[in-house]
């Protein structure tokens, strides 16, 4: 109680873009976490010397023993890593054998790289709207934009959620296409019973620095049936596919045996890491819920588990007096919490893709590209208590928003 019998009103401190002290003066836990870079070589070089419980043959190299492990993690099926995610995307999208012409199906709201490759092959980008709960691709506007033309439909597992495949793979079934799963944030994600990459006729997985599985660069493609056509001649410059025998790579595309090394150890920590960012998501989810102004991206029903590369939030203004987007995260990150507005624009109004604007519109993806709050898996790996500090961050803001509105400098 206050001198006078009242309660005493505990004054937050000035914003830390105006001046003030920060909610947060230590940095989130690092990703990928280069203290551990040693460690990881060391420990796969062991087990490598160990030769651990595997399908992989004794006399398999060391990124052989990684593609069979990964494909162990994934329900089985073929894997074939690359030195880059750029190859490994190539090389996925020319397997559903493109000609010039056809169309193939993508999120407006998605990392441009698979669109790239599309027109690299003459074939055409058609972009189709998401669903606004997950952000993935919604399989009605998918299915209106189906053509005789069509030919394949791209499902990005964005951040991590799992794309609604059974219905993807519905409207694929009933016209006859081919799907690529795009699961660069999603490694070990499920849908269902299912593992994402075992759904579609071909999958592709990023190792970059920023993924679950972070080895600095790398790629790989995943097929768990063997649906998948003989390889074109192009698409044989970097990968080759035969009903009969294992894939064969060249030489300039294959993983180098220190990117397995990395690999390896990084997929043995891949089920607790995975299980963390869950704990971390479900965290910061119900901090969210108890302030205004910034919602967090549904999670699917049929996702039974969610890679969380990714936590995503909608940010709504009217909860901070009007306050844009811009300047609501350049205090939130003045606070100390790592944010940004991820993608400014969809794919469609992109310089390469303009001829290629959606028929059908994509209002929803739109949305995302105003409203979105990116937050880095680092947020998720931390201390709950550390994760609670967000929803702190962000009530302050809220409650100061005046202060942020009445400068013209910012």
């Amino acid at each position: 109680m206050g001198r006078n019998g009242a309660t005493p009103v505990i004054r937050r401190s000035s914003l830390a873009i105006l001046g003030g002290s920060r909610i947060r003066e230590k940095p989130y836990p690092s990703w990928p976490r280069s203290y551990h870079i040693v460690e990881d070589v060391l420990f796969a070089l062991w087990k490598s010397l160990l030769r651990p419980r595997t399908k992989a043959p004794k006399e398999a190299d060391l990124v052989s023993r990684f593609e069979y492990a990964f494909a162990e993690l994934h329900d089985g099926g073929t894997a074939t890593a690359f030195r880059s995610g750029r190859e490994a995307v190539r090389s996925a999208v020319l397997l559903l054998g493109l000609s010039s012409g056809d169309e193939v199906i993508l999120p407006a709201y998605a990392d441009p790289s698979v669109a790239a490759v599309v027109l690299e092959t003459g074939a055409v980008p058609v972009f189709a709207d998401i669903d606004p709960a997950t952000l993935t691709l919604d399989p009605f506007c998918a299915e209106l934009n189906v053509t005789r033309r069509t030919r394949a439909i791209v499902a990005f597992h964005f951040a991590g959620q799992p794309a609604d495949m059974d219905r993807l793979m519905a409207v694929a079934d009933r016209h006859g296409l081919s799907v690529l799963e795009d699961a660069r944030h999603a490694p070990l994600a499920r849908c269902g019973p299912h593992s994402v990459g075992t759904f579609g006729t071909v999958a592709c997985f990023s190792f970059e620095a920023s993924r679950n599985i972070a080895i600095g660069q790398g790629g790989l493609v995943f097929r768990h049936t063997a649906g998948v056509p003989e390889a074109s001649t192009e698409a044989a410059n970097a990968l080759r596919f035969h009903p009969d025998k294992a894939p064969v790579l060249n030489h300039a595309a294959r993983m180098t045996d220190e990117q397995a090394l990395l690999g390896l150890a990084q997929l043995d920590r891949a089920e607790l890491l995975a299980a963390v960012r869950e704990r971390g998501a479900s965290i910061l989810s119900s901090v969210l819920a108890e302030v205004e102004g910034l919602t967090p991206i549904s999670r699917a029903a049929y996702t039974t588990r969610h890679a969380y590369n990714l936590f995503v939030a909608r940010y709504n203004p009217d909860a901070f007096r009007g306050l844009d987007r811009r300047r609501f995260l350049m205090a939130l990150n003045a606070e100390g919490i790592p944010a940004q507005p991820g993608w400014p624009c969809p794919v469609y109004q992109l310089p390469d893709f303009t001829e290629h604007h959606p028929k059908n519109g994509a209002k929803a993806a739109e949305a995302a590209c105003r409203e979105a709050v990116w937050f880095p898996q680092n947020v998720l790996l931390a201390n709950p208590d550390d994760i609670r500090d967000v929803a702190r961050a962000v009530e302050k803001i809220r409650e100061q928003a005046d202060a942020l509105l009445s400068r013209t400098d910012l």
